[in-house]
């Protein structure tokens, strides 16, 4: 895994992901989630607010049987006060290892 530690988002970014339930004690009132399910039929691209987010991200875990991980593999900074979470993606899901 590759580390910035020169941003100062990205130990917030990795206690996030750690984490998804805290999402609420790091995100802004306005926050937007762009979702994983955008372009599928009936769900939302983007999750508006911090409550909003919150129960989404509530959701995924509850949908994995409390088994969400996520697995960051690298966070580089683009502008000023922006960070990109190059690839996470679900490490369980249903309770299974993701290959």
């Amino acid at each position: 895994m590759t580390t910035n530690k020169s941003h100062f988002n990205t130990e917030t970014l990795r206690a996030i992901y750690a984490d998804l339930s805290c999402i609420a004690e790091y995100a802004d009132d306005n926050v937007v989630l762009h979702t994983a399910e955008r372009g599928v039929a009936s769900q939302p691209s983007q999750v508006f607010g911090k409550e909003a987010v919150l129960a989404k991200e509530l959701e995924l875990i509850r949908l994995t049987g409390n088994t969400l991980v996520m697995e960051v593999q690298d966070i580089v900074p683009v502008l000023y006060r922006h960070v990109f979470v190059e690839a996470a993606r679900p490490a369980v899901w249903r309770g299974q290892p993701r290959p």
